[in-house]
Formats: C-alpha cells, structure tokens, sequence
C-alpha cells in the first residue's frame, strides 16, 4: 500500500506547543515503535520493549503517546503524511497521473522497517477487533479518491486509447502492484521496485490519454 500511499488525517496536537527536546523525543519514540511493531506486530509490540529501544522509560512515552493504540496511529499517520507530500510535490505539472511513485518506492527501497511495518500491520488488520483494521481501512479509501482525481484531471471521464476503461478499477490494479511489489521485495531484495513501478506508470499513461475533443 505505499505505499504508499495519500493525505491523512492529522494527527491532532496537543494544546501546547512542544518543544524541539518534545519533538526529538517523540520521533525517538515513532521510530522505536514503527520497528517493534514490524518486528512482533501489533500485540506482540510492547510499551515496554518500544522504551527500551528509545532509551526512555515507558512513563516518558505515555507522556506522548497515552495508549498503544494511539502510537500505532500516530506512526501510521506521520509516514502517510510524508508520503502523500512526497507523491504531491512530484505529480505538480507531471504528463503521468501516478507521477512520483517511482521516487516513494525508491525512498521505500532504503527504509525496509517500513515496508516490514506497513505489510505486517496490513495483514494484521484483518483479524478481529485489531486497530489496524480501520486505519487501513480509511487509507485504502483516501489514496484510492486521490487517484481518482489525479485520473479525472488528466485526462477527463474518457480515455483516448481506452475509453471503457474504469478509473476506479486501475487505481484498484495500481494499488495492488504497489502492496504485492513490497510484499515480494521484503521476501527478494533484489526486486528493483522503482524500476518496476515506473514501467506501471508508464503503462497507465499510455492508457490514460485524453480523448480528444470533437471537432
């Protein structure tokens, strides 16, 4: 899901400023939680355990972040965030609707974690009553409207060379090389994910040009 993938929602601040000690500690804390939770999933992470890593004690990450739950958000939504500003800034003015994903997947490339977080907590958001559930949930339907835009906006409700072609249905496909790409990169890192996503943006601007107007 690079990613990936769109616009969050915020996590919400406190209502007084933070320091950059606070701000420090708290990045400790996401980066700390992000490879817990990779590494043992979701109950298997630990406040405990997620401390340790940060070299604080757990009292100083309730400070932050008050439950478990609301860690995994907070490390969910701060990655979306950079990643859908990544994919913003790259798609400005670009001839491909899906411009910028190659650069994500290659940021991607250097930051197994992650990847490894991202697939694990996905998987796990199937089972019952887990908190992944929903924040997959809402990401899933928040990247796959963003797509549609970009689609609508580049070339209209009809394609030239496919003009039947569902927008719908190649964000559906476009998300599903993007998930299954990492999924089989974490298990052969010699799997070239940028260059395996830019042959797919290329795919889709070849299918998505704008029918020309009638004369």
């Amino acid at each position: 899901m690079s990613t990936a993938n769109e616009q969050p929602e915020p996590v919400k601040p406190s209502a007084t400023r933070r320091s950059p000690r606070g701000e420090s500690r708290r990045a400790l804390i996401l980066d700390a939680a992000a490879e817990e939770f990779a590494a043992h999933g979701y109950h298997g992470a630990s406040i405990a355990a997620i401390a340790e890593k940060a070299g604080i004690s757990q009292s100083g990450v309730l400070h932050h972040f008050a439950s478990k739950d609301i860690l995994l958000d907070a490390v969910v939504q701060s990655r979306f965030g950079e990643d859908a500003a990544i994919v913003d800034r790259l798609g400005l003015g670009h001839a491909s609707p899906f411009a910028g994903y190659d650069t994500l997947m290659s940021r991607n490339t250097d930051d197994r974690v992650w990847v490894q977080f991202l697939m694990v907590i996905m998987a796990e958001g199937l089972t019952e009553n887990n908190p992944a559930h929903e924040l997959i949930r809402v990401r899933y339907e928040r990247v796959k409207e963003r797509m549609k835009q970009r689609l609508l906006a580049h070339a209209g409700d009809e394609f030239d060379v496919a003009p039947n072609l569902d927008r719908g249905d190649l964000v559906v496909l476009f998300l599903a090389v993007l998930d299954g790409l990492q999924l089989q990169w974490l298990y052969d890192d010699s799997v070239d994910m940028r260059r395996v996503v830019r042959l797919m943006v290329e795919l889709v601007t070849s299918y998505t040009q704008p029918l020309d107007p009638p004369e």
